[in-house]
């Protein structure tokens, strides 16, 4: 059967009765329409997610809807979200897809992964937009998306270098991607770099080789100087560092 275009138009506009009626009266969520697009790549179309678009994807998936199937362009919903990166609403709908286990790193007939497209389409130049573009690009990597490879033949550096902006949230993109490769691609490794850098200069202050830089306008915040203070108890150095993340 093909998804009906009343159903389908449903859920992009967030009609989320006529949906539900249409499940519940033996409805597939994984029904296709001649492009092979499911429910939920219909609630991923548009500029803008609505709240009522969101209940439809949240409604689709706890009927069975599955993340992973892909048009004839083998693009799957994680793409099709990734093409307006700049809609703050979209943060929540990607989020949707990566819990329910959207494979960020299949690519599609052009070879874009969801990563490559959301960098690819990311407006810097806005800064009403790029906070948005960076959160989107920062859920695709906690969701462990690799960074080659991800626009055809070329990494998500080789995507961002063609970037002319100055643009603060542009920079942070990069600092995000370049920490995020040293890290070994994974995130975890990405947000326990930095607390293991700290407990690496804890030492150094232990031991006398490293101590508080003077300067003549600021210096080291008090409660910072403490952390680090050689005095300070080492379990309660532990206590923080387990609830402290830096890049957070």
């Amino acid at each position: 059967m093909v998804l009906p275009e009343e159903i389908r138009y449903a859920a992009e506009s967030g009609n989320i009765t006529a949906v539900r009626e249409w499940l519940e009266s033996g409805g597939d969520p994984n029904e296709t329409d001649n492009s092979s697009s499911t429910l939920l790549m219909w609630v991923a179309r548009g500029r803008h997610i609505t709240d009522a678009k969101i209940d439809v994807a949240r409604l689709v998936l706890s009927h069975g809807a599955d993340v992973n199937c892909a048009t004839v362009d083998s693009y799957n919903s994680a793409h099709i979200c990734a093409i307006f990166p700049e809609d703050s609403s979209r943060g929540c709908l990607i989020q949707l897809f990566l819990d329910a286990g959207v494979n960020v790193n299949a690519k599609t007939v052009d070879g874009e992964t969801a990563l490559g497209i959301a960098l690819d389409c990311s407006q810097w130049h806005r800064e009403d937009y790029s906070r948005a573009c960076l959160d989107m690009v920062t859920r695709l990597l906690r969701a462990g998306s690799a960074l080659d490879a991800v626009h055809g033949d070329k990494s998500a550096e080789d995507v961002l270098r063609q970037e002319q902006s100055d643009a603060p949230y542009l920079h942070a993109c990069k600092a995000l991607i370049s920490d995020y490769r040293a890290a070994g691609q994974t995130w975890k490794g990405y947000v326990r770099a930095l607390p293991k850098e700290l407990l690496r200069l804890r030492s150094l202050v232990a031991r006398g080789r490293a101590r508080e830089k003077v300067r003549t306008r600021t210096k080291t915040p008090r409660e910072i100087a403490l952390l680090f203070a050689p005095s300070f108890p080492n379990e309660l150095f532990w206590k923080v560092m387990t609830y402290w993340n830096p890049r957070c």
